[in-house]
């Protein structure tokens, strides 16, 4: 099983000028000049920290160390100034010893421990990268956490800054026991893990949407909309939308109709108390009565006249609803006769259309497809159209697809002269770039020398296999593209596959078929070697 690496020393090779490293590596010592100058030196270990790992961890003794000299540990990028202490440039961070700051990304620390550390004290560095959470740890115990620390796509490595002559510092990265307990920490995490799991809703359609961003990463468009359209017809409350729409229009119309009746009853209440007790003289009732069935006349032509008006709106909206309709219905005629036309629905997880996610994968197909026919100047071509800055930006990309072309050219049996002019072209570019081509380039020039003297001046046969040249030029002009579109460079559920079948391999070999989600780092480390 091909097991992760994990930092296991410092690097020499990624070292400033004034850190000198012993035993192993295990060891730094600063040698540059006086802390008054102001030179600082960094280090940082020899691999990164796999981005798989849940929780990181290591530590650093502090051997010989004062209050003036500087000592930083932490986590960087491996493209780090180390000329800068960690923590003072971009996607960086560190605890310092001289005032207790940590530094994130800026030169401007925050107070974060009131007495630093000095000679004989032990800082940890632990990294939850599933929670994005970094804390520090001083001679066994645990600090306050610093939530949010990510390093975008880079993958950080544990980093140590000196600025004394006088500093010296032994670090832990697992091949001993540690300070803190790890392993007790580890454990409440994972039971935390497990419990949000276990109390985790299953979000609705979550098949749909993995198999669907699998179909659309390996660019099977015609699949990936049969599959959407089924997904469609499996939410009935979509096309009961309107009928629940028109049911809430009509209970609404109603109750407004009884709220008039109502209110005339109780007018006409009115009007019956006092008709009573206007007995005393018919004369009066009668004029009474006059007035009354006047008044009522004019307010009920009135509540007639705001009847015939919401009468009116609510034919106006029915006929909108009849005309929204009517429009629905062409558009699903428009979708059936036509599936190239832009769907309304996007993407569950994005905010491209369908159809700019079949074109995106109809232009990779197109350039596959023209370089497995061996046609590389137009898949050049086609390249440089749809995306001007592909080959600028990666020029080991440009330089392979001259080399095959030249390969094509030799192949076919084109003239000798345009061949070596070629191949000395591609020959002095690869000789600024990269010099572990020339003995290949070297060999295939010699074949045409050969070749040129035996069968008069053309290359008529050369056994050259470009099957599998040319498969992975596709992968990595494919990867590239992904890159620019901001799209990930291998679908979840392919990433899913992968890790089960890690997690397979080794439940098979460790008898711990039980344990697959999650890995004891007590028990790696003790059986197969350091993994913090």
């Amino acid at each position: 099983m091909n097991r992760q690496k994990f930092p296991s020393r410092w690097d020499s090779k990624l070292r400033g000028e004034y850190c000198q490293l012993f035993k192993k590596g295990q060891t730094v010592m600063y040698t540059g000049p006086e802390v008054s100058e102001g030179i600082s030196s960094s280090v940082l270990a020899n691999m990164p920290i796999p981005q798989h790992c849940a929780i990181y961890y290591f530590e650093i003794e502090i051997m010989r160390g004062t209050n003036e000299g500087i000592i930083g540990v932490g986590l960087a990028p491996k493209d780090y100034d180390l000329k800068k202490l960690p923590g003072w440039d971009h996607y960086s961070i560190a605890l310092h010893g001289d005032d207790g700051n940590v530094f994130f990304c800026d030169p401007a620390g925050d107070q974060y421990l009131s007495d630093g550390y000095t000679t004989g004290d032990k800082i940890g560095v632990c990294y939850n990268l599933l929670k994005r959470q970094l804390f520090f740890v001083k001679n066994g115990e645990e600090l306050s956490t610093i939530q949010g620390v990510e390093f975008k796509k880079q993958l950080p490595y544990p980093i140590l800054g000196m600025r004394s002559p006088t500093n010296r510092v032994a670090t832990n990265f697992g091949d001993k026991a540690f300070l803190f307990d790890i392993d007790a920490y580890f454990l409440k995490e994972k039971k935390e893990y497990f419990d949000r799991i276990n109390t985790a809703q299953i979000k609705k359609n979550l098949m749909f949407d993995l198999i669907l961003s699998h179909l659309k990463f390996k660019g099977n468009y015609k699949t990936y909309l049969m599959l959407l359209k089924e997904k469609n017809q499996f939410c009935p409350e979509l096309k009961n939308e309107d009928q629940k729409l028109k049911t809430i229009e009509q209970r609404h119309n109603i109750e407004k109709k009884t709220q008039v009746i109502k209110k005339n009853d109780e007018e006409k209440e009115k009007v019956k108390e006092r008709e009573k007790e206007m007995g005393k003289a018919k004369e009066m009732e009668m004029e009474m009565e006059k007035e009354m069935e006047k008044e009522m006349e004019k307010e009920m032509e009135k509540e007639m006249e705001k009847g015939k008006e919401k009468e009116k709106e609510i034919e106006i909206e029915k006929d909108i609803e009849k005309k929204i309709e009517m429009e629905m219905e062409k558009v699903k005629k428009q979708n059936n006769i036509q599936n190239k036309k832009q769907l309304i629905t996007n993407f569950p997880n994005g905010n491209k259309s369908i159809n700019q996610i079949i074109n995106e994968i109809k232009i990779r197909k197109k350039i596959e497809k023209i370089i497995l026919n061996g046609e590389i100047i137009q898949a050049k071509n086609t390249i440089e159209e749809y995306y001007p800055n592909l080959l600028l930006k990666n020029p080991k990309i440009k330089f392979q697809l001259q080399k095959q072309i030249f390969l094509e050219m030799l192949k076919n049996g084109d003239d000798i002269n345009l061949l070596l002019s070629k191949g000395t072209e591609l020959y002095q570019y690869s000789e600024k770039n990269n010099k572990k081509v020339d003995f290949e380039l070297r060999k295939i020039l010699a074949l045409i020398f050969k070749h040129s003297l035996l069968i008069n001046k053309k290359v008529t046969s050369i056994s050259i296999s470009n099957k599998e040249r040319k498969n992975d030029l596709c992968f990595q002009i494919s990867k590239c593209i992904l890159q620019i579109q901001n799209e990930p460079l291998n679908s979840p559920l392919s990433r899913m596959i992968n890790h089960l079948s890690i997690l397979k391999q080794f439940a098979i070999k460790s008898k711990k078929v039980r344990f697959i989600s999650l890995i004891n780092i007590n028990e790696i480390i003790h059986k197969e070697g350091n993994l913090y």
